[in-house]
Order: C-alpha cells, then sequence, then structure tokens
C-alpha cells in the first residue's frame, strides 16, 4: 500500500517556518512565507515521516537539490561543488586566481545543524 503525504494546515506550516527563524533549515538563506518549501529531514520516500520533528522549511533550491537524498548524501552532493567548479568552470578558476572567489573547503554544516533547540 502507497503512503500519503499528509497535507500540512497554515498553522504547521507556520509552526515549521518559525522553527528556523523564518530561514532556509540547510543555507540559512531568508524565507518569504508565501514561497517557502517544506522539506522531509529524513527522505518521505525513505521512509521518514510527515511529523513536526522531520519537517523543515527549505528555499526551492536546496530542496530541489536534496530531492530524496538523505542528509549525508546532500551534504557530501554539496561539498562536490567545489571539485565540480574547480574542473567544469574556466571562468571559476580564473575568478579564483584574481580573488573574487574565495574557495572555503570547510565540512557543511546545515543551518538547523547551528539551532541547539531543533538538536
Amino acid at each position: 500500500m502507497r503512503r500519503k503525504r499528509k497535507r500540512l494546515t497554515s498553522e504547521q506550516r507556520t509552526q515549521i517556518f518559525n522553527k528556523t527563524n523564518q530561514l532556509c533549515g540547510y543555507c540559512g538563506c531568508a524565507l518569504d512565507f508565501k514561497h517557502m518549501q517544506i522539506d522531509h529531514i529524513e527522505p518521505f520516500k525513505q521512509g521518514g515521516k510527515c511529523e513536526f520533528g522531520n519537517l523543515i522549511a527549505s528555499c526551492r533550491s536546496c530542496n530541489h537539490r536534496k530531492h530524496t537524498l538523505s542528509i549525508e548524501d546532500f551534504r557530501t552532493e554539496i561539498e562536490k561543488s567545489l571539485i565540480r567548479l574547480e574542473r567544469d568552470y574556466p571562468t571559476f578558476r580564473m575568478a579564483r586566481r584574481f580573488g573574487l572567489v574565495v574557495v572555503n573547503p570547510e565540512p557543511v554544516k546545515f543551518y538547523f545543524e547551528t539551532l541547539e533547540e531543533l538538536l
């Protein structure tokens, strides 16, 4: 039997929106309530539940990129971005050489991981 996603009320969406201070739970960019997307931290297709603790406000680009990836797979994909940029984009390499881009090869930490009350 196929599981169905729970439809969220406006009040539930507001609680999820406020859970991360009205910022994307992944990248930390400012969100507009109207355009916010709700993501399952543990993907729904991998058994993640439609409950408050597993739902997070997300910007469209993070939600689209994460898709059905686990948190650790999403983190790995983002960390690979520097390798891909360096390998595939001469403009990126030139901007880096001229100091227009500063590479920061630190491990990716999602915004929600910095919020003590969510951990």
